[in-house]
């Protein structure tokens, strides 16, 4: 956006330049002046600017309401552009030292200027900030942003939290990144609505508060902030801060799909395969999530990914296209599309069965942290599918899966300490491992813990009651799933 910005801007100067003397197609400079005005109202500020120019030269003579239409416009176009290009901040500085030169003794035609006049002297200080390029220059930078902050710019109380938030020119510190944040956003600022927001959310710098980060994204979502609004679409959709409401979910999602938000896309791909506040449509939901993932958003990828493997109404199933968007997705680091297409290797969808390059892929996807791919990898040594059947390793990865939480690898240790495979023969160990599972959920790990607490062991007695309650646990919880 910030390009396309600055290329119109150097577009509109080079022709206003080249054909200073030519006709436009307005006659008249009240024309080109009307024509400006309605653009400045439709947000067309790089037209606006050039229709006040054509006024200007038609009108052969200084005007300040014109004038003040380029002002209006420059700032804006500066203001988009976050005031990092300098051709439009000295652009926009001249324009004004002109309109104050010109104006000299004529306080009724100062009026027009008073709405910008803080923020306007405030500006060379803020664009000083903003020319911060090294670690070295942040430390100065922070000193002209406390300037701007006092003369009410909120831009540049937003830079001074980024600067305390990233440790730039200062000690890293959230709880003044998050004090700056608010009073950015408490002055308007949008953009410091929307992490305010986030922070709340996730108790960065204050503590969490999931309904106060609603409203602050709320208050952005009124503001026109398309992330805000696709904050807002994700929180009624995980009903965080908020009961769950999947029809506010896809209205604010729309609105910010309308402003070009890729999260919104990928969404509404959730909702719509989903069928969460609107019909199931696999259809609508691939559509979706493939403008999504034409952006790059490697989550839509994953999920494209999922719809074709399965297959469903609207959607034939082609593991072919489902592994495409799974080495998509896993360019971009993605443990899950890794895991994926391991899976794919060792069960033989869409390509020859491999247990060496599955074990490959789920090795690179435990790296970054799975802990299904450790459990798969530390399976994968125990059957001995990729090669020689290694008790040691298989132990040593389903240990790292299981201290992550993962209840089929807690089962598994306990398994090999009760048959004393890559570890000496423990029942008490193995009691442990079988308890965390079972107390997590896992049937299997109920069934195993009834069986141990049946036959009992050395260091763990016989107890048919215990036996039988967290047999009948494991049935009921059966009877659930079922």
């Amino acid at each position: 956006m910030r390009s396309i910005i600055v290329l119109l801007f150097t577009f509109f100067i080079a022709v206003l330049n080249a054909n200073a003397q030519s006709e436009t197609k307005s006659d008249s400079w009240e024309d080109n002046y009307s024509e400006a005005k309605l653009a400045l109202e439709n947000a067309e500020y790089s037209i606006a600017f050039e229709k006040a120019i054509a006024a200007e030269r038609l009108l052969k003579e200084w005007d300040p309401e014109v004038a003040l239409v380029k002002i209006h416009a420059l700032h804006n176009l500066a203001q988009i552009n976050d005031y990092v290009d300098s051709n439009l901040n000295n652009s926009l500085l001249s324009e004004v030292d002109r309109y104050i030169m010109f104006n000299r003794g004529k306080k009724e035609n100062q009026q027009g200027i008073v709405q910008l006049n803080t923020e306007l002297k405030a500006l060379p200080i803020y664009i000083k900030g903003n020319s911060a390029k090294t670690e070295e220059m942040y430390g100065e930078a922070m000193q002209y942003y406390f300037k701007a902050a006092e003369m009410g710019i909120s831009n540049a109380m937003l830079q001074i939290g980024r600067l305390y938030s990233e440790g730039l020119g200062v000690d890293q510190n959230a709880k003044q990144g998050f004090k700056w944040y608010l009073k950015a956003a408490e002055n308007g600022n949008s953009d410091a609505m929307l992490i305010v927001g986030i922070w709340y959310s996730r108790g960065i710098g204050v503590e969490t508060d999931t309904s106060e980060g609603l409203r602050w994204f709320r208050r952005a979502a009124e503001k026109g902030n398309g992330s805000a609004m696709a904050n807002l679409g994700i929180a009624y959709l995980m009903g965080r801060g908020t009961e769950v409401n999947y029809k506010e979910a896809l209205k604010w999602s729309l609105l910010a799909s309308n402003n070009g938000e890729v999260g919104a896309y990928h969404n509404l791909g959730v909702l719509y395969a989903n069928g969460l506040g609107v019909d199931k449509d696999f259809t609508k939901a691939i559509e979706w999530y493939e403008k999504a993932a034409a952006e790059g958003f490697a989550d839509s990828m994953i999920n494209l990914g999922n719809l074709y493997s399965r297959g469903g109404p609207g959607v034939t199933e082609d593991q072919s296209v489902a592994m495409n968007w799974y080495l998509k997705a896993a360019e971009q680091g993605k443990a899950v599309a890794m895991h994926n297409i391991a899976s794919m290797y060792v069960k033989g969808l869409g390509v020859s069965v491999d247990y060496c390059e599955g074990l490959t892929w789920y090795k690179k996807s435990a790296a970054l942290g799975e802990d299904k791919s450790m459990h798969a990898v530390g399976y994968i040594y125990l059957d001995g599918k990729a090669g020689k059947r290694n008790y040691k390793k298989a132990r040593n990865w389903f240990l790292q899966a299981a201290e992550k939480g993962n209840v089929d690898s807690m089962v598994n240790m306990g398994v090999l300490h009760v048959e004393g495979n890559g570890v000496k023969k423990n029942y008490v160990v193995a009691l442990e491992w079988f308890q965390k599972a079972a107390e997590m959920g896992s049937v299997k790990g109920m069934l195993y813990l009834a069986n141990l607490y049946e036959k009992g062991g050395k260091g763990v007695r016989k107890d048919k009651d215990l036996s039988d309650q967290w047999r009948q646990k494991a049935e009921n919880l059966k009877d659930v799933k079922s």
